[in-house]
């Protein structure tokens, strides 16, 4: 993602992007077939506004979803946030069907450093 891009995330949801997330879109050192994938972190502006309206609107989470929360990805059944609120803030996964909230890594670097390990010993194990 350029800066542009990235002002324009913050400009429409009014939130400030945690400079972790921000960093690791302006970098983006991932290949096509390293983890985390595309789907997990995509770099695509108009696919993550998409799906931060899309909980902003969704009235089934209206008892778990605040305005400062900032969705980045997702895989199946999961949706990964940051809380713009904390710095650092951790990596949360709400449960798509339950609406459950857990952490899934205590910063942004701890859950792509695991997703890559996870990615590597995936690759191990099939070869």
């Amino acid at each position: 993602m350029t800066e542009d891009e990235l002002a324009q995330i913050e400009s429409e949801l009014k939130i400030c992007l945690p400079s972790a997330y921000r960093h690791t879109m302006l970098g983006y050192p991932f290949s096509e077939c390293s983890w985390p994938s595309q789907a997990e972190i995509p770099k695509n502006q108009v696919f993550v506004l998409g799906i931060n309206r899309a909980q902003r609107e969704d009235e089934k989470y209206n008892a778990v979803w605040k305005h400062q929360f900032f969705a980045f990805g997702n895989d199946s059944g999961w949706l990964y946030f940051s809380d713009t609120s904390l710095c650092p803030s951790p990596v949360f996964r709400i449960d798509i069907e339950s609406h459950e909230v857990s952490e899934d890594a205590p910063t942004l670097q701890e859950w792509i450093d695991r997703r890559i390990e996870w990615g590597m010993s995936t690759s191990t194990q099939i070869a």
